[in-house]
């Protein structure tokens, strides 16, 4: 057996729609493939100018899932978290924004963790209408926003396979505990969540009145959270 990836790296014809990949891509399997390569374009057409192609590590292209039924339980605490160690980003397909599939689900948790644990960049990717409605909610109201992810529980986070669920659940409960993984996936929800905002107070600087309005709502955010400097300077 072998791995799509591997398949198409095996032909000259399609070798070149496989590279070393930049981003470990995080999603809920039953996500329309049509809507995460939706979320995939917006992403990468987001990025500046110049930067080399995206390669994304997606499961059900680069895994041969019949050689992985068998794996032992410390493949997933070690090889799985040293493989995103060396991919060095993490991005999560989220959908719907105000319901997230991902933080309901103990593998999108379990790669958020091991994310956190490998110390590398994680990034959120929308779908453009996802998108759209998401800046215009932060906008509208900040705190309703971030009460949206500060309801993530690991503990109640479910699995296609009863063992996956309850492997990652021992896992997570030996190595960090259930809480402070609730926590450490809500600090990163929110640190994305800044980093939207950011963009819209950049960009409003160009929209007049409307602009300044909008500098405002992402001034009085930043307030809320006691970062005095950001929301002063806007």
């Amino acid at each position: 057996t072998r791995s799509m990836c591997s398949a198409l790296a095996a032909d000259p014809a399609t070798a070149h729609f496989v590279g070393k990949p930049t981003h470990f891509l995080s999603h809920a399997w039953l996500y329309k493939i049509l809507n995460v390569v939706e979320g995939l374009a917006e992403y990468e057409a987001s990025q500046p100018e110049g930067n080399p192609p995206m390669f994304f590590w997606f499961d059900c292209f680069a895994i041969d899932e019949h050689a992985t039924q068998t794996m032992p339980q410390e493949w997933w605490s070690t090889t799985f978290q040293d493989a995103i160690r060396g991919i060095g980003r993490t991005l999560m397909v989220l959908s719907p924004w105000n319901d997230p599939v991902p933080l309901t689900r103990a593998w999108c948790l379990w790669e958020l963790y091991s994310t956190h644990k490998a110390g590398v960049p994680f990034s959120v990717c929308l779908g453009p209408d996802e998108r759209r409605a998401f800046e215009a909610a932060i906008l509208e109201d900040s705190a309703a926003v971030l009460n949206a992810f500060s309801q993530i529980s690991v503990e109640k986070a479910q699995a296609g396979d009863p063992r996956d669920e309850a492997m990652i659940k021992r896992l997570v409960a030996e190595e960090v505990g259930f809480a402070a993984l609730d926590a450490v996936a809500f600090e990163r929800m929110r640190a994305w969540i800044f980093g939207v905002a950011r963009g819209i107070a950049e960009r409003a600087g160009a929209e007049g009145v409307d602009g300044l309005w909008k500098k405002a709502q992402i001034g009085q955010l930043f307030h809320r959270f006691r970062r005095v400097d950001e929301a002063e300077g806007l």
